[in-house]
């Protein structure tokens, strides 16, 4: 019999402005991935639609509401702290509030996908990016 794996479910959101979207780099006191460029992220909540978590984490990061695609632009299989994850990745425009960073971030850019690829060393998340930014609205 083989081992049951668990993993951890997380969403990505790409929110644009324009043809930028934005970027986000990790407080330097984070357990995972300390100080590393990445776009609005977190885990999805038990009982809660992966979409869901994808509005309520941009909220959470930005301060502003998206609308978000209904698809995701992808997945991809990822670690979190040696747990396997699974990213799933919208995209999205912002709707309404001020932009602002939680305490989770430490500094913010409105980025093309050349120059998100250069800060962001994640390959997958990377990609995602480049396969959001092709999608016609």
């Amino acid at each position: 019999m083989s081992e049951t794996t668990y993993f951890v479910v997380a969403v990505a959101v790409f929110l644009f402005r324009g043809n930028r979207f934005l970027a986000l780099r990790r407080s330097t006191s984070k357990a995972v991935a300390p100080g590393e460029w990445e776009a609005i992220s977190g885990k999805v909540e038990g009982g809660e639609l992966p979409q869901e978590a994808a509005q309520r984490e941009t909220y959470e990061e930005s301060g502003m509401t998206v609308a978000l695609d209904n698809r995701p632009v992808t997945a991809y299989q990822a670690d979190y702290g040696g747990d396997p994850m699974i990213v799933l990745v919208y995209r999205g425009k912002g709707l309404d509030g001020e932009l602002r960073l939680s305490s989770e971030h430490q500094a913010k850019a409105w980025v093309t996908e050349d120059e998100f690829a250069q800060l962001c060393s994640y390959g997958e998340l990377v990609d995602a990016a480049r396969q959001a930014v092709k999608l016609p609205w």
